[in-house]
């Protein structure tokens, strides 16, 4: 167990370093035409031959990334829907496609895509929600642990 976070860990922090560089300029004027494919093809080769100990970039690896991937990205499952889970989900084994530059970036773009959608929809309905006085004598219950939460099935929820 203690070596598998040895190596978890290392491309945990390279995937999640790389997501956050990309996304910090994407779709910005004056992007180079494949600087994200460069940046994950980077990565790729990094975990193929410069990691200290280097695992096979394969599906397995995939799903376990992705699933730490869509973790990392709405962790306390705020803004994703169950819709949207499964279109990215669709993508799960595509990730070491993507590294090994063997596939277009889908999952990067959909994940960019729909969270700006999501995000601008949340900017939208937050300001009516704040509008209205808050109910201090309601009795209502907070559930602060995303395990214990599903994605929302749908805007309204």
């Amino acid at each position: 167990m203690r070596m598998k976070m040895k190596v978890i860990i290392p491309v945990l922090l390279i995937t999640v370093s790389a997501t956050v560089f990309a996304f910090a300029r994407y779709g910005t004027p004056g992007d180079p035409p494949g600087r994200y494919e460069a940046v994950m093809a980077l990565v790729g080769n990094i975990l193929k031959e410069g990691h200290y100990q280097p695992k096979e970039i394969n599906d397995a690896f995939s799903k376990e990334v992705f699933d730490k991937y869509l973790k990392s990205t709405d962790s306390e499952k705020k803004f994703l829907l169950q819709s949207d889970v499964a279109k990215l989900r669709a993508l799960e084994n595509h990730v070491d496609d993507e590294l090994l530059r063997e596939a277009p970036l889908d999952l990067f773009r959909s994940t960019t895509e729909i969270i700006k959608k999501r995000v601008a929809e949340a900017a939208a309905i937050y300001p009516e929600i704040l509008d209205q006085p808050f109910d201090f004598g309601k009795n209502e219950k907070v559930v602060l642990d995303p395990e214990a939460l599903d994605f929302p099935k749908d805007e309204a929820a």
